[in-house]
C-alpha cells in the first residue's frame, strides 16, 4: 500500500515544485494556499482509506 501512495505523492510534489518554479520565473506570486490545500486533502484521503482497510480487516464483519 505504501508504494501506491508514493505514486500519487511524488508526482504531486515534483508537479508543485514546477509550479511554483514556472510562476516565479514568470514574476508572478505564488501563495501557499493551493499547497496548504492540497496538502490538506491528501492527508484526509489517506486517513479516509486506512480508516476502511481497518474496517475490512475485522474480524466477523461487525461495524
Amino acid at each position: 500500500m505504501r508504494r501506491a501512495y508514493l505514486l500519487i505523492a511524488i508526482p504531486a510534489v515534483v508537479v508543485g515544485i514546477f509550479y511554483f518554479a514556472i510562476f516565479h520565473s514568470l514574476g508572478m506570486a505564488v501563495g501557499p494556499a493551493p499547497f496548504l490545500g492540497t496538502l490538506v486533502a491528501f492527508v484526509a484521503a489517506v486517513l479516509i482509506v486506512r480508516r476502511q482497510q481497518r474496517r475490512k480487516q475485522r474480524p466477523g464483519g461487525l461495524r
